[in-house]
């Protein structure tokens, strides 16, 4: 958790970083957390770096991950693609669990890929984040997309319901207001929560929901989803965590039911790894450097991309003759992910 910080700290400095060169039509579809992840390495990495290797022809592009097919979770696909069917899907609650850079945005991201290329369902993504200062935040976050993907739904709800969501979501609903009255708190709550499962049903009809990160959701939001997927008859709700986040002896962040389907990524096994550096270079590799880079990834892509850049431009890597070799004469990177995110933000000018 803190190394994620630390990425979250990095865009916070540089808020006005932007990934040029991702497709618009396919931006506005990356769950927030992707582009702000994205965005914040992508500054640092395009940064000239005065170590490279002269024989160095060309590198990467710094958004390779994002822009990459999704290689080695067929199967995991698979068994979200049923959440698509039209018209009758199977609806539910999906849980995609994982850990840190394993590939649990990017299965989402393709899973909206296949949506937009049937040209029918949409996707609304939301996401919880570390300290979240904004009571039921990940919630607010998915309203405000799923404005932007069916704005005619939300002004459809009746006036109590659009009252009710606009404790959540002020300028979404802007000039709604709940019911007046002297009601006992547990009564006021109950008619947020009960609005907020109205959205949620009414929203399932047409839109696949998605909240990210949901191991740093804070209480009320996690009661409110608590309530809503035991009380929506046919959600479509997928909910991304981390397992090893949740409190001691959960499964399922704190009230959530169990879901529907929990897809459990694992590492990736190394014939995947070697097609994703084959997906982001543009020449051969030599066998021993990938060899290397695939063993001391253990599985995780975003840990395999990040040695590689690293190594690129300390000039441990360089392309002659358009294969990538190894100077095995330059120091490359230490074991620890939190020291990764350390080299990154150590770089900085």
């Amino acid at each position: 958790e803190d190394a994620e910080k630390l990425v979250h700290t990095l865009h916070a400095e540089f808020p006005h970083a932007r990934l040029q060169q991702v497709d618009a039509g396919r931006d506005e579809f990356l769950a927030p957390r992707v582009r702000a992840v994205a965005d914040a390495l992508a500054l640092v990495l395009t940064q000239p770096s005065s170590a490279n290797n002269s024989s160095l022809e060309s590198q990467p592009r710094a958004d390779a991950l994002l822009l990459a097919g999704l290689i080695g979770r067929d199967a995991e696909l698979g068994i979200l693609l049923p959440l698509l069917e039209e018209p009758d899907p199977v609806c539910g609650v999906y849980a995609v669990t994982g850990d840190v850079g394993i590939g649990k945005s990017r299965l989402l991201r393709a899973l909206s890929d296949e949506a937009r290329g049937r040209d029918a369902t949409r996707f609304a993504f939301g996401e919880a984040i570390p300290d979240d200062p904004t009571p039921f935040g990940a919630v607010s976050r998915l309203i405000h997309s799923l404005a932007k993907a069916h704005r005619n739904l939300l002004e459809g709800l009746p006036d109590a319901t659009r009252g009710e969501l606009a404790r959540i979501a002020p300028s979404i609903f802007e000039g709604a207001a709940p019911l007046e009255g002297d009601l006992p708190p547990e009564v006021a709550r109950l008619r947020l929560f009960e609005a907020f499962t109205e959205l949620l049903e009414r929203a399932s009809e047409v839109t696949v929901l998605v909240i990210e990160n949901l191991h740093w959701a804070d209480d009320s939001t996690l009661a409110l989803l608590a309530h809503a997927t035991r009380a929506a008859t046919a959600p479509r709700l997928i909910l991304s965590y981390r397992l090893e986040d949740l409190a001691a002896g959960q499964t399922t962040p704190k009230g959530i039911t169990r879901p529907r389907v929990t897809i459990n990524l694992s590492a990736l096994p190394d014939d995947a790894m070697g097609e994703l550096l084959s997906a982001w270079l543009d020449g051969d590799i030599d066998s021993a450097l990938q060899g290397e880079l695939v063993a001391q990834a253990s599985g995780n892509p975003w840990v395999l991309e990040e040695r590689l850049k690293a190594m690129l431009e300390s000039g441990a890597v360089f392309r002659r003759k358009g294969v990538y070799e190894w100077n095995h004469s330059v120091m490359t990177l230490p074991d620890s992910f939190n020291d990764l995110l350390s080299h990154r933000i150590m770089t900085l000018p």
